[in-house]
């Protein structure tokens, strides 16, 4: 299991984009596997295309629904020179 692993986390179903009112893409709606989780459920909404995630959506044991919409998503750039990441930051590359 690699750190921050949402499949170690949540047992994922998938839907069809056009049956969850999101053309063009994939709802991944995810259960915890465990109680003690904050999170009731975790939908992820994935463009087919690019397989990148376009919206997030977090519902916790309340009912509160968070949403996240992800647009002009930006990759392999490095930060400024000058950035100091802040005490205690886990720092995640990719390999």
């Amino acid at each position: 299991m690699s750190p921050g692993s949402l499949s170690a986390t949540f047992n994922f179903q998938a839907f069809p984009g056009a049956a969850m009112a999101f053309d063009g893409g994939t709802v991944l709606i995810g259960t915890p596997k465990t109680s003690g989780v904050a999170l009731d459920k975790l939908v992820l909404y994935v463009d087919n295309t690019t397989a990148m995630i376009r919206r997030a959506t977090m519902i916790d044991g309340r009912g509160n629904r968070t949403r996240f919409d992800f647009s002009n998503a930006q990759f392999a750039r490095a930060p400024p020179p000058a950035f100091i990441p802040p005490p205690g930051t886990s720092l995640v590359t990719g390999s």
